[in-house]
């Protein structure tokens, strides 16, 4: 029990420490969330264009920072000292971190179906290793709607798959 436990004793000493050990073991993973609260991922989503790539590994304690469509697009300072995730327009915004890329098929299509995308030139090699693709399409919550290494075949059909339509 609790009897004695505020005590000025050693056994209270012990019996404080037996309780602490136990919150902290017991207790504090109820409160170690953050791969739940901002490593959200909306695994097969219907409004996200999955890759063949494995869904990465759910946990709700730790964070895997991933950018597998559906899941929240990973933070990393710039050299700016701004962070990636304040590029981010309020429409899609779509990173692109190879600029010998020509968007332009994409862009078209998304405006053919009134879908807003900003392009956001990212020149930063650490970003571009952390974001695994050179072109990345985020929505306008923060999740990875597409990714590729080259424009999809078909870009008519990830916008309509990330618009809904």
């Amino acid at each position: 029990g609790f009897d004695g436990m505020e005590d000025d004793t050693p056994e209270a000493k012990e019996k404080r420490a037996e309780l602490g050990d136990n919150l902290v073991t017991n207790v504090g993973n109820t409160f170690r969330t953050i791969g739940l609260q901002i490593g959200y991922c909306y695994y097969d989503s219907p409004i996200c264009a999955a890759d063949k790539a494995t869904a990465p590994e759910d946990s709700s304690a730790d964070l895997h920072t991933t950018t597998y469509p559906g899941c929240r697009a990973p933070h990393i300072w710039l050299e700016d000292g701004v962070s990636i995730l304040d590029k981010f327009a309020q429409d899609f915004t779509l990173l692109r971190f190879d600029t010998s890329l020509d968007t332009g098929v994409l862009e078209k299509a998304a405006a053919e179906h009134h879908v807003p995308i900003t392009l956001v030139d990212i020149r930063n090699e650490a970003a571009a290793d952390l974001y695994q693709q050179p072109l990345v399409l985020v929505r306008p919550d923060g999740h990875v709607a597409w990714r590729g290494a080259a424009l999809p075949e078909d870009a008519q059909a990830v916008i309509n798959t990330i618009s809904g339509n």
